[in-house]
């Protein structure tokens, strides 16, 4: 019965020379060991190839997006951000501006502005950064700051207290939707990426996020950096898809 499975595995790919070579020889228990070790090499049908499309893994280090207006507020008479470096995203740029955190226990100092401007100002920090300044964010996407602890940003001309918008970032991976197809998921399907450094681990819970404009591209915190020993311009491998989104489920 083993060697009957794993001939059928081998049929699929048309690999005539390896089917008889790996069923020469191997009884029954020793077939079902090499069926064990085919399932683990081989994916299952609409899950990825890992080792066939790996992506950058960039470190992403606390920062802030502001409103045009509360950047008026922090810096009276300059009308706009001034960029310094580009980012990997189209259009996206980490500015010479920087604001101080002050939380209720501590001060984070000199956390760059990223812009262009949004319609709500967000501060991103990781989670050790919380302890120094003593709130508790939470892991969000981008953008969801509802019921988030708000901070007072000091800036060149002025303070200004945020009531929300303080966040820790979940990580997250970009992709256009030529990219999407290739590794087979669609815009907020949650995945699993290996990261082989020394220190090689896991990450789970990986928001998938795709756009037109979109540039591939993995984004995680510094604590999550350190904890693999990974460094800006690493490389990731699409390891699993734990959830795929609403709609897509529906449409299947």
């Amino acid at each position: 019965m083993a060697k009957q499975y794993i001939k059928s595995y081998f049929s699929l790919f048309g690999s005539t020379n390896i089917e008889e070579t790996v069923l020469n020889g191997f009884s029954d228990v020793q077939g079902e060991g090499v069926i064990r070790a085919i399932e683990e090499l081989l994916p299952e049908e609409g899950k990825p190839e890992p080792w066939k499309n790996p992506f950058p893994i960039n470190v992403s280090a606390h920062h802030v997006h502001l409103s045009r207006e509360d950047f008026h507020v922090l810096f009276n008479g300059k009308e706009d951000l001034t960029p310094k470096v580009m980012l990997s995203q189209p259009g996206q740029f980490a500015a010479n501006e920087c604001v101080n955190l002050i939380g209720p226990k501590g001060v984070v100092e000199r956390v760059r502005i990223l812009g262009p401007f949004r319609s709500h100002s967000q501060v991103e920090i990781s989670r050790t950064e919380e302890f120094k300044l003593g709130v508790n964010a939470p892991v969000r996407d981008s953008g969801n700051i509802e019921g988030t602890p708000g901070i007072v940003l000091q800036g060149d001309s002025g303070e200004l207290k945020l009531n929300k918008g303080v966040i820790c970032a979940r990580r997250h991976i970009h992709m256009s939707p030529q990219q999407a197809t290739t590794y087979n998921v669609t815009d907020t399907d949650v995945v699993m990426v290996k990261v082989k450094t020394g220190r090689e681990l896991i990450f789970g819970n990986v928001v998938v996020r795709v756009h037109r404009d979109f540039n591939l591209d993995m984004h995680i915190d510094t604590d999550e950096a350190n904890a693999a020993e990974i460094e800006s311009g690493a490389i990731g491998f699409l390891e699993d898809i734990t959830e795929r989104n609403a709609l897509r489920a529906v449409q299947n």
